[in-house]
């Protein structure tokens, strides 16, 4: 005891020859303040941040890369490919006849109740209360039932299908509903049940499923000029949430759809109720409809051609470009803003490469909910896997010259933002040529801005030579312009 007491006064004499002494937290919290007090400096200094694309020299393909300008500096963060390829295979289902799309589970539930055939009868559906998934409705003792599709990513993010928890996973929905036609995967303490047949799928062209104004629904119909062509657009009303138009003779007949709730939720039209919207259209595709102009059957269904077609491509093979104008790109890549020159050449744009050609054959024309179902489903999986850092840049524009320009598309519009070093006898890694992409044109252009600014605010403090002025567009390029 006596010893405690000793060694205690001799801390205590060693803590009064010191008026402080910081603990490990202390000097911890200190460390921390002075990384954010540092963090913060950066910031206040940054002028520039955004997601871009660089071309990668080596792989002879571009990475993204998240660029932060900070004066006298640019730093790009540029990340490993580690995105998704979206294989044929994922597409299989939406050519399926069991594959019905987007239907409520009352309107599966109609369908298989009309044309299903006993137990296992079945469909696929895109879930309506879990967004980007999907659903299996099935037949079961005379009853309709429905279970949900669970998705999960591996480690590559790859999207994997499943129906319980502990597996087994497929790589696509269409494998998934082949072996649940075969083996009893859809099970639980009362069933174990083999999928059968399914009902033919609805055609509902018809259903334009964007919602329309008045004038744009008469402006689709006006160039159709056959007697019983028709079709049915959303409106923002809860009790009137469709309206039916219908060519009669020499003019246009609109008729209000009425949704009800009680007893039962259905839908009114020219006094016909009927529990989904498909029953009541089938009708009057059997029985004549009724109204100022006269009256006729249903016949020539007005598609939606929104919902058709679209202006994106998956790739079926992959492609090596031969030369600055073409376009490269792997198996199952998104390829946007497609448009076809001739049956065998293409234009269009895939990562940093902007309006270059292609081969027709090498890609698959997409429809909107194709495209649709891509971006909701593979996009959540680029988003949940992690950025792989492949290797950082700085460029520091107070060590050396560079010229900056601007390279313009054939439309005229900015394609990509380079940064040249002036020296070509600069050390490994000093004299790199940096090529840059962006989302959209306009992208490009504001960094363009930017560095401008930016590097010649910067040389104007460290040299007195003369500032250049920001240079314009022009057929080939933007004018170059050089810094030190």
């Amino acid at each position: 005891m006596a010893k405690s007491n000793t060694k205690a006064q001799s801390n205590q004499k060693n803590t009064a020859n010191y008026p402080y002494i910081e603990t490990d937290k202390e000097h911890a919290a200190s460390l921390a303040l002075a990384r954010r007090e540092s963090t913060l400096a950066q910031e206040a200094q940054t002028i520039k941040r955004d997601g871009l694309y660089i071309f990668n020299e080596k792989y002879q393909c571009w990475h993204e890369c998240s660029a932060v300008l900070r004066p006298p500096a640019l730093i790009i963060t540029e990340y490993e490919d580690v995105s998704t390829d979206v294989h044929s295979k994922q597409l299989l289902h939406l050519q399926q006849d069991w594959y019905h799309g987007s239907l409520s589970r009352r309107e599966a539930k109609g369908i298989l109740q009309d044309y299903g055939k006993g137990n296992g009868s079945f469909l696929v559906r895109t879930s309506e209360s879990y967004h980007g998934k999907f659903a299996i409705s099935f037949m079961h003792e005379s009853r309709v039932k429905h279970v949900v599709v669970e998705s999960k990513r591996d480690s590559v993010a790859h999207i994997m299908y499943h129906i319980t928890p502990n597996g087994p996973y497929f790589d696509s929905l269409y494998s998934l509903i082949q072996e649940a036609c075969s083996t009893a995967i859809i099970q639980n303490h009362a069933f174990d049940l083999v999928l059968g047949s399914s009902p033919p799928k609805s055609d509902n062209s018809w259903l334009h499923r964007n919602t329309l104004s008045a004038s744009q629904a008469y402006y689709i119909m006006k160039n159709e000029h056959r007697c019983g062509a028709f079709f049915v657009h959303k409106t923002v009303s809860v009790i009137v949430p469709y309206v039916l138009l219908v060519r009669v003779n020499d003019s246009i007949q609109e008729y209000l759809i009425v949704s009800t709730q009680r007893p039962t939720p259905a839908f009114t039209l020219n006094g016909i109720t009927a529990p989904v919207l498909y029953k009541l259209i089938h009708y009057f595709m059997e029985n004549p409809i009724t109204g100022a102009a006269g009256s006729t059957v249903l016949k020539y269904p007005v598609p939606d051609i929104d919902s058709t077609c679209s202006n994106s491509a998956l790739s079926l093979k992959a492609c090596t470009s031969a030369g600055p104008f073409a376009l490269s790109f792997r198996a199952g890549s998104l390829i946007t803003d497609v448009w076809q020159m001739n049956k065998d050449w293409s234009i269009g744009s895939y990562r940093g490469d902007k309006n270059k050609a292609f081969p027709t054959s090498c890609v698959r024309f997409l429809t909107q909910d194709e495209l649709l179902y891509i971006k909701e489903v593979h996009s959540e999986a680029l988003e949940e896997h992690q950025k792989i850092v492949h290797d950082v840049h700085i460029i520091d524009f107070t060590q050396r010259k560079f010229t900056i320009d601007v390279t313009v598309s054939y439309k005229s519009e900015p394609e990509e933002l380079c940064i040249k070093s002036c020296n070509s006898n600069t050390p490994s890694g000093l004299g790199h040529n940096y090529r840059l992409s962006a989302a959209t044109s306009d992208d490009i252009l504001q960094w363009y801005r930017a560095l401008q600014e930016s590097k010649l605010l910067e040389s104007t403090a460290l040299s007195s030579k003369k500032r250049n002025e920001p240079g314009s567009i022009g057929k080939g390029r933007l004018n170059d312009c050089a810094v030190s």
